[in-house]
């Protein structure tokens, strides 16, 4: 990398989080944008949260909100229903409420309405909320592409009282997704490779993923327990905001490799359908540590983490019970088309890939026999 490329990181305008932050929906954009109407991209099952008067607080400031409804996955056709239906309204902004995919969906209508656009995560599942990229599928749940806003959003509002209604499996996969950026990040930073604005990672970047690793080994537990009982505390409160901002300004500001590149390889596969995000990178970042090398011990304790939280530590666990032959090789392969991977220094080989998840196959089957 040359040395007069410079160090570039983003934010979202804004970031409130907390119980009953999503009364704070039509302030934000009432006065921090300065809008009158907006459209909400929501999750059907979420969708009731921007009609209820109780949840929205009052006054409504002026602001009227119109619920289009997502009908599932992020496809180009899917983005181009949405736009159609919210262009003769006229609003002046959109809303972008659910899981990652709904999220992303929202994020590609802003862009085609060029309106600004706040995002209302239902769920802690993953660092979706606060990035510019946009994960487009295709109909047979593929992805096609990864375009980018021009800015974050312009506001993310995160009620933790939601969050914790959501699903356990979902707030898992969102630790699964924030604990790899402390090893991803470094490894793009001394790769010298370029983040998500073209430029060098920051040093706040690293910090960032550091201390969300640090987070979530120290009040996961603790988190999952207040989780069961919806009642968010300030462990609850420290790991959301672990996995939702730092792990995406650490991601976006300063880069992925190989325990991200295997979403490429791994959901080439219908097995991995049913798995979730965090879920595969969570299994990624065993392969990339076994990969470049990681001590023993540390891997070992990281796979104890994992298996303790409900995170897959072997391929069983995201649906590849069988697997046929070559499958090592043809995921090794895909996921060194990521760019970020291709990069890597020391440069990685499918036959190193290939021993890395035999390895951690191994290494599972000692430590959690059958």
């Amino acid at each position: 990398m040359t040395t007069n490329v410079p160090r570039i990181i983003g934010f979202p305008s804004v970031y409130i989080q907390g119980p009953g932050a999503i009364g704070r929906l039509r302030t934000e954009l009432a006065q921090g944008l300065g809008v009158t109407s907006a459209i909400v991209v929501s999750d059907p099952i979420v969708a009731h949260l921007f009609t209820a008067p109780a949840t929205l607080q009052t006054p409504d400031n002026g602001v009227t909100l119109h619920v289009l409804r997502f009908g599932g996955e992020c496809t180009e056709g899917e983005v181009e229903r949405l736009r159609t239906d919210a262009a003769p309204l006229h609003a002046g902004a959109v809303v972008g409420a659910g899981g990652g995919k709904a999220l992303d969906v929202s994020k590609a209508v802003a862009q085609k309405l060029g309106v600004p656009l706040v995002i209302v995560p239902t769920a802690a599942s993953s660092d979706a909320p606060t990035s510019r990229l946009i994960a487009l599928y295709d109909e047979q749940h593929k992805i096609v592409a990864v375009p980018t806003l021009k800015r974050n959003p312009d506001a993310v509002i995160v009620d933790t009282t939601v969050i914790a209604q959501a699903p356990r499996r979902l707030f898992i996969a969102g630790i699964g997704d924030a604990l790899t950026k402390r090893y991803e990040v470094s490894r793009a930073r001394d790769a010298g490779i370029l983040n998500y604005f073209g430029g060098k990672g920051t040093e706040l970047s690293l910090l960032l993923a550091e201390h969300a690793y640090a987070t979530l080994r120290r009040d996961t537990e603790e988190a999952l327990a207040a989780l069961e009982r919806q009642a968010p505390n300030a462990a609850f409160e420290r790991v959301v905001e672990a996995t939702v901002l730092y792990s995406g300004l650490a991601f976006e500001g300063g880069g992925l490799s190989i325990a991200h590149g295997m979403l490429r390889g791994l959901t080439a596969y219908p097995q991995a359908l049913g798995a979730l995000h965090g879920e595969l990178v969570a299994y990624g970042l065993l392969v990339q540590l076994q990969t470049f090398g990681h001590p023993e011990d540390e891997i070992v304790d990281l796979t104890m983490f994992l298996h303790h939280t409900g995170l897959p530590v072997r391929l069983a666990d995201i649906g590849f019970e069988h697997t046929e032959k070559g499958f090592e090789e043809r995921v090794a392969e895909l996921t060194l088309t990521a760019p970020y991977v291709a990069a890597s220094r020391p440069a990685v080989s499918t036959a190193d890939m290939v021993d890395a998840m035999r390895q951690v196959e191994h290494r599972a089957r000692r430590l959690f026999p059958a």
